[in-house]
């Protein structure tokens, strides 16, 4: 039971697809540079995990907290 290469390749896809919504989402901001309205990543990751499971949380938490 170890982790397939094809749950790796969706993990890793996910975390360029996450924090590409993060900095998209930062760049709507409009008071404060680290606080907006819109935060997509936050539905792309429920979306993922209801599409795929749990074994794509690497690929969330490898990204998640690390946009500036």
């Amino acid at each position: 039971m170890g982790i397939k290469r094809g749950d790796l390749a969706t993990a890793a896809v996910l975390a360029v697809v996450y924090f590409c919504a993060a900095k998209l989402g930062l760049g709507l901001a409009f008071v404060h540079p680290s606080a907006t309205a819109v935060w997509a990543p936050t539905g792309i990751a429920l979306a993922a995990f209801l599409i795929f499971g749990f074994r794509v949380w690497p690929g969330i938490r490898c990204c998640d907290g690390k946009h500036p």
